[in-house]
């Protein structure tokens, strides 16, 4: 009969000792943020780095939720400022810390994803914003984006148009025949190329294209890039090689 209470003093004894068994260094850690070395089982005294209780070394992506967005992978118990959050196990790879938001892709809403991935992954699209999703927003509504100077306009959503002291967007449902009269001209291409009525944006995409203000094709005679033949180019990488070969050969005799 007194085993029964012998066992229960024992089992209330170990409830009281696991706190101290956990100070004692169990379940805890200890991080070094200049070596990024992460030891667990340390008791605090022993800890030269960030100490953690309760805390371990898994480590995981530790993100800035406010500009500039920073990642670093750090272990949990060392991520816990105000505007920082940790993910177990995942890395810094593409900045997971970046805000996402929806894109547009002409009137279609693609889904939720960052703004590089939006912009410049293959998509072309145009990014809402952060925290945007295709509910909240309405890739159908778009609206001439315009240059001050009727350099460039483009149909594009609002969020899209950068508007400045140079750009203005000129409201829903506006198109850029209406809203935005452009400054045309001649793009002048090699090989006796041309393209009339096109603005000096749409030029620049062209290879060495030359633009003329106001102009037609007529006036690119004398504006045009002259291409240099075949033969030309030929000539002209050989005379660099052989250039390259007796500089090598100046510079090895004078070492000598």
């Amino acid at each position: 009969m007194t085993t029964r209470p012998a066992v229960f003093l024992v089992f209330f004894l170990l409830l009281g000792l696991v706190p101290s068994l956990s100070r004692a260094g169990f379940d805890t850690a200890c991080y070094d943020p200049n070596t990024g070395e992460c030891e667990e089982g340390v008791p605090e005294e022993d800890c030269d780095g960030i100490f953690g209780e309760p805390g371990n070394c898994e480590l995981g992506a530790c993100c800035q939720m406010e500009p500039p967005y920073e990642c670093d992978i750090r272990p949990g118990f060392v991520c816990d400022g105000a505007d920082e959050l940790f993910t177990s196990g995942a890395d810094c790879g593409f900045n997971p810390c970046l805000p996402t938001g929806a894109c547009c892709a002409g009137d279609r809403c693609l889904g939720v994803m960052t703004v590089s991935a939006c912009v410049d992954r293959g998509f072309g699209g145009v990014w809402a914003g952060p925290d945007t999703t295709c509910e909240t927003i309405d890739c159908t509504i778009q609206g001439a984006c315009c240059a001050v100077d009727g350099s460039f306009c483009f149909e594009i959503q609002p969020f899209g148009c950068i508007t400045g002291p140079v750009v203005e967007y000129r409201g829903d449902g506006t198109f850029c025949d209406d809203e935005c009269p452009q400054v045309l001209g001649a793009c002048c291409l090699p090989e006796d190329d041309c393209s009339e009525e096109v603005t000096e944006l749409e030029c620049s995409f062209e290879d060495d294209g030359v633009w003329l203000e106001g102009a037609d094709c007529e006036a690119c005679s004398g504006a045009r890039p002259i291409p240099l033949p075949p033969w030309a180019k030929g000539l002209l990488a050989m005379a660099l090689m052989v250039g390259g070969v007796l500089v090598l050969a100046w510079n090895g005799r004078a070492a000598g």
